[in-house]
């Protein structure tokens, strides 16, 4: 049986919507994933943003021509390509342990230090289909609250930790 902190806390209903990103910006992301970037949308939950997820750009720019595009390994247009999702728990303690199990739900996971002496988990997960279960993503608790980073990335975890490292020196 879970104890009573196993779940997360209940703060009301989530909306989602198009919006900047207060937990970390939409640069620093497409630089840790080596990604262009064309939208985002936030995920609020009480009043308090608990989410971001980025897209990949679908269509030229100024900045990248159909040429550029060409050259891309790049999800689809409703396939995001990094998702940030914050969760409460009860205690630090049950985000520790949600942590875990998360990171036990996929496969091949490893410690990560994600700075100021905290450590996560990076872990490798079904996200975008195309991967085959592939994905990496990265898992660390500040507190009671649990942070998850999931990227379209397949290579190694570095990315996925990358932008964890930053979400963490934003969260403090």
């Amino acid at each position: 049986m879970r104890s009573p902190d196993a779940s997360p806390v209940d703060v009301g209903p989530t909306t989602s919507g198009s919006g900047s990103c207060d937990l970390i910006s939409e640069r620093t992301v497409a630089s840790d994933v080596g990604m262009r970037l064309a939208r985002v949308t936030v995920q609020r939950t009480g009043g308090k943003q608990v989410g971001c997820t980025f897209y990949a750009l679908q269509r030229p720019t100024s900045g990248c021509d159909a040429s550029c595009l060409a050259g891309e390994n790049l999800p689809g247009p409703d396939q995001p390509a990094v998702r940030l999702l914050l969760t409460r728990y009860a205690s630090a303690t049950a985000a520790h342990n949600a942590m875990v199990r998360t990171a036990e739900a996929g496969h091949n996971a490893q410690q990560v230090d994600v700075g100021g002496g905290r450590i996560g988990l990076a872990y490798q997960i079904a996200f975008y289909p195309k991967d085959r279960g592939r994905d990496w993503a990265c898992a660390f608790n500040l507190g009671a609250t649990l942070a998850e980073v999931t990227t379209v990335t397949t290579g190694t975890s570095f990315n996925a930790v990358a932008v964890a490292q930053h979400l963490a020196r934003t969260l403090g």
